[in-house]
């Protein structure tokens, strides 16, 4: 990624301020070279645990910014208004547990296995778009979507929980948990040569409007890699944030599905893959969403989620030393397990499926 051609001249910077601190404190030169010494890497370990939680400790105020972004712009309802707006559409019916507040009720019991039995979900950080709602009300009318996900992170992170991105994150911290097989889980035989971890980490999440429909139809893997390109590595968590998705909680997608894109319109896919996704305006579930999942039907039923078929997702990973060098994230189960693994952006497998997101 360009963003890395920076790195080399900041280090350097920041070298030449360290060097700047202890000549100001009466120190020389030589004084640097003590952190070549035993003691020093002890020093410079601690400078970057100080560093890490400096940087975690700043996006503590990032969910307030976005909830006063929403407040001065008419776009988005907060949880409460959302609620409100759910019930007196009658869209209750449609969800698997009878009603909105069950279906969160739910997804905090889930949380607490892994966070903790005091852990509670912040309703007052959701906010729904207003651009989401013709979709929502349409997708759950139809089937397409009947179930909650929430992505809640908690207030207090470690050092290492705080550089995950939201896959790496959820990856870790319930689907190694959640007593599920994973496939290939420390394996290097996934066809991109790529082990577990270093998928989660790379994993590029995108939305249809992220590409340019026509490119990626005539040539999949440069508009891919010009996508991935721009968007860069995902950022870290937030600490105490919560995002809240609707999707379909079917623990295996039928043939027959019903698609309904972003703006609530139902459309009709004859080759289901994920380029045909992105010219429908089809959003799919993202890893995050996709793990989250898998995890909570395995916790409810003991059952693996979309054996057999496979469930594009909807995001990126580059594997540069193999060809084709960027692919399409997908999910799937087996006998082995949770398989987390990635394919062509044109695949047409008559298992292929998608499992939307709203």
């Amino acid at each position: 990624m360009g963003k890395r051609k920076d790195v080399p001249i900041l280090a350097l910077s920041i070298i030449q301020k360290i060097t700047d601190k202890v000549l100001a404190q009466g120190g020389t030169e030589i004084d640097i070279h003590c952190l070549t010494t035993p003691d020093g890497e002890k020093l410079l370990d601690q400078l970057a645990e100080m560093i890490i939680e400096l940087s975690s400790s700043k996006t503590k105020n990032s969910p307030k910014k976005v909830k006063a972004q929403f407040k001065n712009h008419d776009e988005a309802l907060d949880y409460s208004k959302f609620a409100n707006w759910f019930h007196q559409d009658n869209l209750d019916q449609y969800l698997g547990s009878g009603n909105l507040e069950s279906e969160m009720y739910g997804q905090e019991l889930f949380f607490q296995k892994f966070y903790g039995s005091d852990f509670s979900i912040n309703c007052t950080d959701i906010f729904v778009k207003k651009s989401r709602l013709p979709a929502i009300k349409k997708g759950l009318e139809i089937g397409a979507v009947n179930r909650i996900i929430v992505k809640p992170i908690p207030a207090v992170l470690t050092s290492v929980q705080a550089r995950y991105n939201p896959n790496q994150f959820f990856g870790n911290e319930i689907l190694r948990k959640s007593g599920m097989e994973i496939w290939k889980n420390t394996s290097r035989s996934r066809w991109t040569s790529l082990i577990l971890d270093e998928c989660l980490a790379g994993c590029i999440d995108v939305v249809p409007e992220c590409f340019n429909a026509v490119n990626l139809r005539s040539n999949w893997e440069a508009e891919c890699l010009q996508v991935a390109d721009r968007k860069g590595q995902m950022p870290a968590v937030i600490p105490n944030s919560v995002e809240m998705s609707f999707v379909d909680g079917r623990r295996n997608i039928p043939v027959d599905q019903k698609y309904i894109n972003q703006t609530g319109k139902v459309v009709k896919i004859d080759d289901c893959n994920f380029i045909t996704a992105i010219e429908a305006n089809i959003k799919l579930t993202p890893p995050a969403e996709e793990i989250i999942l898998a995890c909570q039907l395995f916790d409810e039923t003991g059952e693996y989620m979309a054996t057999d078929t496979y469930e594009f997702n909807s995001a990126l990973l580059e594997h540069s030393k193999i060809k084709p060098s960027v692919s399409v994230v997908f999910a799937s189960s087996y006998d082995s397990g949770f398989r987390f693994n990635s394919n062509y952006a044109d695949d047409s497998d008559c298992s292929n499926r998608f499992r939307i997101s709203l």
